[in-house]
């Protein structure tokens, strides 16, 4: 986990990286990034695959790859938010990679 100075250091990153790319949606792999992306506290186990609105950009919670060994359905589990995020938002993933 990313210590509070490693994050200070690189939000203006994250920041402008977003500014250029403008994604019309982005997953945030574990809880830190979550909150970071958004501000909002999660509970990754109850709410998972949870959608917030940061600046009209969709940002899907998604569990973090290494924790899938902690979960039940592990990798399907991750690969079934994936999915439903897309078809909540009518999205497909070929459209979804512009």
């Amino acid at each position: 986990k990313p210590k509070a100075d490693e994050l200070r250091t690189c939000r203006h990153y994250l920041e402008s990286q977003i500014d250029i790319i403008k994604p019309d949606l982005i997953f945030a792999f574990g809880a830190t990034a979550f909150v970071q992306l958004t501000r909002n506290k999660i509970k990754m186990k109850e709410e998972q695959g949870k959608i917030v609105y940061r600046d009209n950009i969709p940002v899907c919670a998604v569990f973090h790859p290494n924790g899938i060994r902690y979960i039940k359905g592990g990798k399907q589990t991750i690969v079934d938010s994936i999915k439903q995020a897309l078809h909540t938002l009518n999205m497909t993933p070929s459209n979804a990679e512009k």
